[in-house]
């Protein structure tokens, strides 16, 4: 946990926080490290021109916790009068869902 509060700065008080918040500071702190370690690596071994900084950058893959804890949410917006559809793709980590309480069934004997 020490380490956690000095790698992650939300974490230096001690304020509740819960498991969800604290998986996301982690991922995107380790995604963070590997983004720089892989930057550094190109930047080492490319002649450093703007040009082939962003055609590398481009070429990156996303990182095995994009790809692992990452969704995509398409909205569509449809015009009632013209019908013209407007679609946007927005990522998440983590999605809030609605649970259904139902009440518990009494056993008999």
């Amino acid at each position: 946990m020490e380490v956690s509060r000095r790698r992650l700065h939300a974490f230096e008080e001690f304020i509740m926080h819960d498991a969800q918040e604290f998986l996301l500071a982690i991922l995107n702190n380790v995604s963070s490290e590997i983004k720089e370690h892989v930057h550094e690596i190109i930047k080492n071994n490319i002649t450093s021109t703007s040009e082939n900084m962003a055609t590398y950058k481009r070429t990156i893959p996303e990182f095995f916790i994009e790809t692992l804890f990452q969704g995509k949410l398409l909205s569509e917006v449809v015009c009632n009068e013209c019908q013209n559809k407007t679609c946007t793709v927005d990522t998440f980590v983590d999605l809030s869902l609605p649970i259904k309480l139902t009440k518990k069934k009494t056993s008999k004997f």
